[in-house]
């Protein structure tokens, strides 16, 4: 098994700031929410914020539900 992974439970206000600080660093972060529609948007257009924090970052990895491997 390769490099641990991170995961960011809930894509709400707080959490897509913090996933995006991430992923610009670890782009294999998982985003793990409950709107697939939302979802399909983060992998198309990937997450950006803007405001006394800026960032912008792809996303690679969303789910609905963490599977235990």
């Amino acid at each position: 098994m390769g490099q641990p992974r991170m995961a960011i439970v809930g894509v709400g206000a707080t959490g897509t700031v913090l996933a995006a600080a991430l992923l610009e660093k670890y782009p294999e972060t998982v985003l793990v929410g409950r709107n697939p529609a939302a979802g399909e948007t983060l992998l198309s257009n990937g997450v950006k914020v803007k405001g006394a924090i800026s960032c912008q970052a792809p996303v690679k990895n969303f789910v609905l539900q963490i599977k235990w491997l």
